[in-house]
């Protein structure tokens, strides 16, 4: 999931893109569905969507929140034309317009950034960072200038391992998730970050998320990831080059993961999700815990926390973190 201003994006790898309006919080409403091929992310730079088609990238002007057009694709695996990254019947010359309302046009917001870009969960795959784009294809990073944000190309691909899954920018560093570790990329030269550093753990599924010095790692058996361990880890970043874990926390089942201040929300599948006090690394408390919540993933922005869960999405109202208030949900 993927949040650009009032916009709400959720990748689903079998019926593309849905976009969702979430001005008004209490009533969400759908936009678009972009029918694009085998789509696991998006990020979104000045009114242009970055999408991935599998193993390619596609690049989609947003014209309003109903109507878009191809601007670019490239770093096709096979030689698709434009058309090719769409479902039968959805692309009509270049223009997509499915299930369209009437709508004013979007505007552009910093989400925390120097420029227009969004803010995504915890397994994302893309990053935007000023005018360069980030993104995961299988086992490498590969990094494209969008500075014209109609003609991105790319830049450099960095090869880390074939098990990559999870992205987490912050300004001078990279985090990659993978099955076996958390890999830590340079961007002395954005262009073409490199491997500084590499924190190995036992084989899981693990996103990572990131604030000052200390990485947060969740480590999920019973997958496609095997492992045999369902732990929160507590990493040492401060000198990049060389993590160090702090703590290990057995938890229930955990998936994604946001920080902000002093408090982690940490997803615990069918079991809910947990709220954690980790002003001390070494020491976290929980303070609360929602067992009646599926969770997977997050983004918190504001006062606003969206939970993606196994079958629709939750928005909360978190002026108050522990004691979170929907608002609204879509199935």
């Amino acid at each position: 999931m993927y949040l650009y201003d009032s916009l709400f994006f959720v990748s689903d790898a079998v019926n593309g893109i849905h976009v969702y309006s979430v001005a008004d919080p209490a009533n969400p409403r759908h936009a678009l569905t972009i029918p694009i091929l085998n789509n696991s992310g998006v990020a979104v730079r000045n009114n242009v969507i970055y999408a991935n088609s599998g193993q390619s990238l596609v690049a989609l002007k947003l014209h309003d929140d109903t109507l878009y057009d191809v601007v670019a694709t490239l770093h096709s695996a096979y030689q698709y034309g434009a058309d090719d990254f769409f479902y039968d019947g959805a692309q009509v010359n270049g223009w997509g317009c499915l299930g369209c309302e009437d709508a004013s046009p979007i505007s552009s917001s910093d989400a925390g950034a120097a420029q227009s870009t969004g803010v995504g969960g915890s397994y994302a795959i893309f990053s935007v960072i000023d005018t360069f784009l980030y993104y995961i294809d299988g086992q490498n990073i590969i990094t494209l200038t969008i500075a014209d944000a109609e003609n991105p190309y790319e830049l450099s691909q960095t090869y880390i391992n074939w098990d990559i899954e999870t992205l987490f920018p912050t300004r001078e560093y990279l985090f990659i998730g993978a099955q076996t570790g958390m890999y830590i990329l340079d961007r002395g030269n954005p262009s073409a970050p490199s491997v500084i550093g590499t924190f190995s753990h036992a084989r899981a599924c693990d996103p990572v998320v990131v604030q000052d010095s200390i990485a947060y790692v969740t480590l999920r058996t019973g997958t496609r990831c095997g492992g045999t361990q369902n732990e929160l880890l507590f990493v040492d970043i401060a000198n990049p080059e060389n993590p160090t874990l702090i703590k290990q926390l057995n938890i229930t089942t955990p998936y994604g993961l946001t920080v902000r201040d002093s408090l982690l929300y940490v997803g615990n599948g069918q079991s809910g999700f947990t709220l954690y006090n980790v002003a001390q690394p070494s020491a976290p408390r929980q303070v609360q815990k929602w067992s009646t919540i599926p969770t997977k993933d997050f983004i918190w922005y504001g006062d606003t926390l969206f939970i993606m869960g196994f079958t629709d999405f939750r928005i909360y109202a978190v002026s108050e973190p522990s004691v979170p208030l929907l608002v609204s949900t879509i199935e």
